[in-house]
């Protein structure tokens, strides 16, 4: 059983770490963009989600 719920702990924390933690930045890049340029296009905060997506998938693939 310890086991099991170790595992399932495990597989949640990286779901959380996979998906949370690239929309939380993207959400404060975007609000910092909008605040400092509000003229600029939104291709910059798509940019900015991708690398840090593509960071966090390759730095948390093994946990």
């Amino acid at each position: 059983m310890k086991r099991f719920l170790r595992q399932w702990l495990r597989s949640q924390s990286k779901m959380l770490l996979r998906i949370y933690v690239p929309v939380i930045v993207t959400v404060l890049y975007g609000m910092l963009q909008f605040y400092r340029l509000p003229d600029s296009g939104m291709l910059s905060v798509g940019f900015v989600y991708l690398c840090v997506y593509i960071f966090v998938v390759y730095k948390f693939r093994k946990l």
